[in-house]
């Protein structure tokens, strides 16, 4: 079977699974615009590896989007394989919440903790705000309660999709709280500068070894507390030569 027939059945699956789910809410999960989201579901055109991956991200779990990937681009295996190494599940109930907030956003945050969050700290920390995105993650499935707390479903978890994660980032230095810049564990850096191809490639090996570390970091048992931290690793291209990369 052809990717572009396969990923046309996959969204097609997709969309069947959820009563609120359409095109453009992939579109807005996956970071794919919707004129292209809209072609690839109706199988018009070649999906080609970067929508492929922005979109089996959005609609499978890790492993089978990764197979996925993999199986129609065997070439990338290397590169993905990073990914796999972690197991971290993704939070599908995330779908369905079309206007998933920063509020909401934080609320999980506290919840995907190895003690979960209390009302009352909901409360006091975002007010009624932060009371109506838990409620809304109660109904999405995405929190539970267990005695007087409230805890993610999963323990350890990626929300996927390029928008969100954007998004996800800017929530994070939107919530930087600036009365703790000078205690212990409060980091900011910024750098840029013109880099040729092997100095993209040492950055990135770079970034990715570090996203390594704070990954064994916070899934260390032995480690976890209360202090609810948050990392963000982003780079980007502010301009990039063609054919360099």
């Amino acid at each position: 079977m052809s990717l572009a027939i396969k990923l046309s059945s996959l969204i097609e699956e997709w969309l069947a699974a959820g009563r609120q789910r359409n095109l453009q809410m992939l579109a807005n999960k996956s970071g794919v615009s919707y004129s292209t989201v809209r072609r690839i579901a109706q199988g018009e055109v070649d999906p080609g590896l970067s929508n492929t991956i922005s979109i089996v991200s959005a609609i499978l779990p890790k492993d089978k989007a990764l197979a996925l990937v993999n199986e129609h681009f065997p070439e990338t295996a290397g590169l993905l394989s990073r990914e796999a190494a972690h197991k971290v599940e993704t939070l599908d109930e995330i779908s369905d919440i079309d206007d998933f907030n920063r509020d909401d956003f934080l609320v999980l945050s506290l919840a995907a903790t190895s003690a979960g969050v209390t009302q009352s700290k909901v409360q006091t920390k975002l007010g009624e705000r932060g009371l109506q995105s838990l409620d809304k993650l109660l109904a999405a499935g995405v929190l539970q309660k267990e005695g007087s707390s409230f805890k993610a479903i999963k323990d350890r978890f990626n929300i996927l999709g390029l928008n969100l994660l954007l998004s996800e980032m800017h929530w994070i230095i939107d919530a930087f709280d600036k009365k703790l810049i000078d205690r212990f564990g409060s980091f900011v850096s910024l750098n840029t500068q013109g880099l040729n191809v092997q100095g993209i490639k040492d950055a990135h090996k770079v970034l990715c070894e570090a996203e390594k570390a704070l990954t064994t970091i916070t899934n260390d048992p032995a480690r976890q507390g209360g202090n609810v931290m948050a990392f963000g690793i982003v780079s980007t291209y502010l301009d990039a030569e063609k054919g360099e990369i």
